[in-house]
């Protein structure tokens, strides 16, 4: 397997937003209606700057 270009500039966003652990894998994980894909996905299709605006559409809705 190969590194995800990307993901650790995504989870450090998430973590300044206080995201973090499994709430962190669970936004990862989770498809978005935007994109019909997860971030994760999104990550494996070297789609970073799509992977890191989900991860601030977290920060502007907030997580329950």
């Amino acid at each position: 397997g190969r590194v995800l270009v990307g993901l650790s500039c995504v989870l450090q966003q998430l973590r300044s937003i206080g995201i973090e652990g499994w709430m962190a894998l669970d936004i990862l994980c989770s498809g978005t209606p935007k994109f019909q894909l997860s971030p994760f996905e999104l990550l494996e299709q070297d789609r970073v700057a799509d992977a890191l605006q989900e991860a601030v559409a977290h920060q502007n809705q907030g997580c329950s």
